[in-house]
């Protein structure tokens, strides 16, 4: 099989499995990758894939969700070595309309599950709901699930992080009491403050 996916430093989970589930489920799938708009590695390829949403969007398959036996027979297929890429390789399959057919693959184009930053920041707003922060996508109105802050949007990401899932609110800080450690005279304290309020990174 494909070598596995690296672990995912880069991505927060906005909300809980049964919410990622629920949205995997309604959508009819069987194996489901993120999109975004670059065509990694070989963009010479993007041409060939189906009719997509609002903005040209390809697979960026280092993010999925899908039921076991349909991602084994996927990996299953993989006939390279193991420094070959496995984006490409995912692309290939994907491609092959009988086999998108048989295995139930699809794209999460409107971003009801994955949203990669990389190439989607004017998109990406954050709310505070109900006094809970949640990040939103104003192109198709949908809030993603997990988001992963692929390519050099790690500064955007991190800087979400200190809002979404249980960070800063207009109601204070829920996560601020969290693994605190006693100071030296006894006292509690914490340190965390958001390092670069999202406000200053995208438009209203």
């Amino acid at each position: 099989p494909p070598p596995p996916p690296p672990p995912s430093y880069d991505v927060l989970l906005a909300a809980g499995p049964e919410e990622l589930l629920g949205h995997f489920g309604r959508g009819g799938a069987r194996l489901l990758f993120s999109a975004e708009a670059f065509c990694w590695p070989q963009w010479g390829l993007a041409p060939a894939y189906p009719p997509r949403g609002e903005r040209e969007e390809v697979p960026q398959f280092r993010r999925l969700v899908g039921f076991a036996p349909t991602v084994w027979r996927l990996v299953q297929r993989w006939r390279y070595r193991d420094d070959d890429d496995d984006q490409l390789f995912y692309t290939r399959l994907y491609l092959d309309p009988a086999l998108r057919a048989e295995l139930g693959l699809a794209l999460d184009h409107r971003s009801q599950i994955f949203q990669n930053l990389n190439g989607a920041i004017e998109e990406v707003k954050l709310h505070f709901e109900g006094g809970r922060p949640r990040v939103r996508n104003a192109l198709y109105g949908t809030a993603p699930v997990v988001l992963h802050g692929n390519g050099p949007t790690k500064l955007q990401l991190n800087s979400l992080g200190n809002y979404v899932p249980n960070g800063w609110s207009p109601e204070g800080c829920g996560d601020c009491d969290r693994d605190v450690r006693p100071a030296w005279n006894g006292t509690v304290s914490s340190a965390r403050r958001p390092t670069h309020p999202w406000g200053r990174l995208t438009a209203p």
